[in-house]
């Protein structure tokens, strides 16, 4: 079984609005090349633990540490950028990454892991512009925050191309989907 465990992007929102079809997200498509089941833990507003209930940002640390006593042969982690929204500088996103990778160490250490780490902003679109308020700067700070993370804790590491992202600067093409789950299902058979 594959958990990923992310926000908007895993959970398939598009650029425009709505959602993909389940079997284009991918998180789907990296479990097709897999050849496994899939435990998609996604919500658009997640966070890791910063929080903004009243713009639908909420944390997910029990919701993660469920999925992982779920023993799950594979793991991504897509969180992060949702944090940045809710208020949080990139450092204590980067504490907040720490305890889920506790919590991996403790409940799931013999499962690989990949960080999918938080693409920087794009030019966003003017409902997004509102959410972020003025952290697209801080934005640009989070990849070596995730790789830094990832060789510390032993784990793998990801930044998907900037080219993923669509129009409104933050969700990510249909195109971007298929090209994060080749490269992830490529990853993971190097572990």
């Amino acid at each position: 079984m594959l958990l990923c465990f992310g926000d908007s992007n895993a959970w398939g929102f598009q650029p425009g609005g709505g959602r993909y079809r389940h079997d284009q997200s991918w998180p789907a498509l990296l479990a097709a090349r897999l050849e496994t089941t899939l435990n998609l833990q996604a919500q658009p507003g997640r966070t890791l633990q910063a929080q903004r209930p009243q713009a639908g940002l909420l944390a997910a640390p029990q919701a993660w540490q469920q999925a992982l006593q779920r023993a799950p042969q594979r793991i991504v982690l897509a969180l992060g950028i949702n944090d940045l929204a809710a208020g949080a500088t990139p450092q204590a996103v980067a504490a907040s990454l720490h305890c889920y990778l506790q919590a991996w160490r403790q409940l799931a250490a013999n499962t690989p892991l990949i960080l999918l780490a938080p693409l920087p902003l794009g030019a966003l679109t003017s409902g997004w512009r509102q959410l972020f308020q003025g952290q697209e700067a801080n934005s640009h700070q989070l990849a070596a925050l995730w790789q830094q993370q990832a060789r510390q804790w032993g784990c793998g590491y990801y930044l998907p191309p900037p080219q993923v992202v669509g129009d409104d600067g933050l969700h990510w093409l249909a195109s971007g989907h298929q090209s994060v789950a080749a490269d992830l299902h490529a990853q993971f058979l190097s572990l």
